[in-house]
């Protein structure tokens, strides 16, 4: 009997086999530069359109967080005396006074961001079977590669100083080229809020109603060219779809000041030098083929269709009755067909043009964004900086109250008694003398003239002090900064454990913020782990983390990983110097107290010098394997070679014979030591 086929050893065939044959299994069409749906496509970009226009008031609200935390905080819009629509600091300045800010919000926010960065973090992926140990450790390894390769450490405070600013974060991974690496790899990059769209009746805040997710891409049309045409024919069709006049157009270069970022026209890009790319990835529904092999156990989508399964069966039972197999023991292949959910990605002109059509090429079946919306109440999404933003402008306004005030007070004013002034001098000849440096100035002196006095009054308090006063505090309140967090001296007689207090509690109004920000990492250290997982063909070298694993975990294998179901999730383990410290305090107690040795000690430690030293201790170990062999000896194992006496180190001595050590352990370690005992 002949061996039946496999739904695997049959999908290479059916790739290569017609459109209209898949299209019988699955309707999803896959395309290259195709202009025959320019109806549907414009349908789909006018719905792109809706939802980018939709979020108008967030990139309001957005911009006007980012004004105050610029510095720019008299640019709201209000009517002068006269009607007209004016800034406040025009205002201002009409009326003959200087717009003064002083800017609190960009202190506090670089306080906070402060706090993230000294609050580190290491994404640790955990099995959920203690079997599966070296698995996980070995895919820490390769996520910790994953994050050095990206520069996450310089991309995470800027992606936390947005989402103070605008409460959303976009990050997008995809497996692209690297040209300074020369290679293909994970890639991780921010994506500016103004340029995304989504649909906006999203409710969750974990993103699972979101059906619809892109960008706007603005790149030159060298770019478009390099990614989407393959031959000379896609150059030139390509180049029919943008009818640029050029890229080196000097008048029409724009300024670095931010504002091709910030007035974004959905359909035609601010510079006309650049082509315009929408990326669209939408969630669809269409039909899907499952394949039940009873013979090999897969139930899994095929490209084949169900007449293709018709035929395999036919053969199958053909093979079974010349084999006279009983029919209870035939096994053949279930197929059904069902609609399903799936993404799909189109990279469109703003024409209606289709660069690329395909379905999600990933396996974690989603699209390549990490976005997330806080906090998402009443479908509103807002910062922290919107909450203060109040507070920043009544210190302002303060501050130009008491400008205005002193600069209206009376400052050395002299009053002269015209009487008294000299026939043969001026009012201005006796101010000059009057302000000169030993000025002499004569004076007639009649009965009942009083001399000249000069006159200096402080401004007239109204309160503006403690108004001031009442703002800053409040602003410290709000956003969770207040002097103890800011490291700011105590007042006299404050006791330490109170200045402590307050800066630990004061944390508490910025700890949801943390913990977002920390649920939005590790959501896309998944992601970034489930790509590489995903497109790692071959095994290579990761241990380039700087921390310490087994051999094992130092090269990433996808042979260890096939046919491996595994459940992994991500969490957070500590990685501060603090924390590092204690690890190694305590390894140096436990190798003081002998129950580990010098190179136990040096792999588990996070000491700088360590990773050095255990190199020249496995150099040596190696050298005197290789002396051994060349002298043709076999020793024992852990025996020194011919002509060395053997020497016994401390370490190598029982710890149960040690009580006096053991004595001197600290509780911590005394209580491991109690455990290994047992």
């Amino acid at each position: 009997m002949k061996r039946n086929a496999t739904i695997k050893e049959l999908k290479s065939a059916a790739r290569y086999s017609t459109p209209e044959k898949r299209q019988l299994a699955n309707d999803t069409r896959t395309s290259h530069l195709s202009d025959d749906m320019l109806s549907e496509n414009m349908l789909l970009l006018e719905r792109c359109r809706s939802y980018y226009s939709g979020l108008s008031d967030f990139r309001a609200r957005r911009l006007r967080a980012f004004n105050y935390l610029r510095g720019r905080q008299w640019g709201d819009l209000i009517e002068d005396d006269n009607g007209n629509v004016v800034t406040e600091e025009s205002y201002i300045l009409s009326q003959g006074k200087i717009p003064f800010k002083n800017n609190v919000i960009r202190m506090l926010i670089r306080n906070i961001i402060g706090q993230m960065e000294t609050k580190k973090t290491a994404s640790i992926v955990d099995s959920r079977t203690p079997e599966d140990a070296s698995l996980s450790e070995m895919l820490t390894n390769t996520l910790q590669y994953l994050q050095q390769l990206n520069e996450v450490n310089v991309l995470d405070p800027r992606n936390f100083e947005e989402f103070l600013m605008s409460g959303a974060i976009v990050d997008k991974t995809t497996y692209s080229f690297w040209p300074t690496k020369n290679r293909e790899d994970v890639f991780t990059k921010s994506i500016n809020p103004n340029f995304m769209f989504f649909n906006t009746n999203v409710k969750d805040i974990r993103g699972i109603d979101l059906d619809l997710v892109g960008e706007i891409i603005d790149i030159p049309l060298d770019k478009v060219l390099e990614t989407f045409a393959l031959n000379e024919q896609d150059v030139q069709k390509i180049k029919s779809w943008y009818p640029l006049p050029g890229r080196n157009n000097a008048w029409n270069i724009k300024p670095f000041d931010g504002s091709q970022e910030q007035n974004v026209n959905f359909y035609i890009p601010s510079d006309i030098n650049l082509a315009r790319v929408i990326e669209v990835w939408e969630k669809i529904t269409d039909w899907r083929v499952y394949a039940h092999d009873y013979l090999t156990a897969e139930y899994e989508v095929t490209e084949l269709s169900l007449k293709d399964i018709e035929k395999i069966n036919a053969q199958r039972i053909k093979q079974y009755k010349e084999a006279k197999i009983p029919k209870e023991k035939w096994k053949l292949i279930e197929g059904r067909r069902k609609l399903e959910s799936f993404w799909v990605v189109k990279y469109l002109t703003p024409y209606g043009q289709c660069l690329y059509q395909h379905e999600t090429p990933y396996m974690h079946k989603s699209h390549p964004y990490t976005l997330t919306l806080f906090p998402l109440l009443n479908g509103e999404v807002w910062g922290l900086i919107e909450d203060i933003i109040d507070q920043q402008r009544n210190i302002n306004r303060n501050m130009a109250l008491l400008d205005f005030m002193m600069g209206s007070a009376a400052k050395g004013v002299l009053l002269v008694p015209e009487d008294a002034i000299p026939d043969d001098m001026t009012i201005d000849d006796f101010a000059d003398e009057w302000t000169k440096y030993n000025g002499v100035i004569k004076i007639k002196k009649k009965s009942g003239v009083e001399f000249p006095k000069q006159v200096s009054t402080q401004a007239v308090n109204i309160g503006a002090m403690d108004m001031l006063k009442i703002q800053m505090d409040l602003i410290q309140q709000i956003s969770g900064v207040n002097s103890a967090i800011q490291g700011q001296e105590a007042k006299s007689g404050t006791p330490n454990s109170l200045y402590v207090n307050q800066a630990a509690y004061s944390s508490t109004n910025t700890r949801d913020l943390m913990n977002n920000f920390d649920w939005h990492r590790r959501k896309r250290n998944e992601k970034m782990l489930q790509v590489a997982m995903q497109f790692y063909k071959e095994k290579r070298y990761i241990a380039s983390s700087g921390l310490q694993y087994g051999k094992e975990a130092e090269y990433y294998d996808p042979d260890r990983i096939k046919n491996f179901d595994f459940d992994l999730k991500i969490s957070e383990g500590q990685d501060t110097p603090v924390f590092r410290q204690i690890i190694s305090d305590q390894l140096f107690q436990m190798l003081q107290a002998n129950m580990i040795d010098l190179q136990m000690f040096l792999e588990n430690s996070g000491m700088p010098y360590a990773e050095k030293i255990l190199a020249s201790i496995k150099d040596r170990q190696q050298q005197a394997q290789e002396q051994a062999t060349q002298q043709g000896a076999e020793q024992p194992q852990g025996q020194p070679p011919q002509g060395q006496q053997p020497q016994i180190p401390q370490q190598a001595q029982p710890v149960a014979q040690q009580p006096q050590q053991v004595a001197a352990m600290s509780p911590q370690v005394k209580d491991m030591y109690d455990k290994l005992r047992k």
